[in-house]
């Protein structure tokens, strides 16, 4: 791509509102990763059903965004 089609292009990139720019970012970031192995896919797949069933049974601790952001904070010192 030359310079000038990536220049237009983030130019209009950036016309977006926040929340398209993010799809937009997440969507060109994913697309430079490799396609996850069906193993792994499939080990994901496991765990998420597992944390699912965690959650529904009440043997999951659930934390606020609150909780969860003093915790990084935290951590990050």
């Amino acid at each position: 791509m030359s310079t000038p089609e990536l220049k237009a292009l983030v130019s209009n990139a950036l016309k977006l509102s926040p929340a398209d720019r993010e799809t937009l970012a997440f969507e060109v970031l994913d697309s430079l990763r490799p396609p996850a192995s069906p193993d792994i896919a499939e080990a994901w797949d496991e765990e998420i059903v597992r944390r699912i069933n965690q959650i529904k049974s009440g043997n999951a601790t659930l934390l606020s965004v609150e909780e969860l952001r003093a915790r990084m904070r935290a951590r990050l010192g």
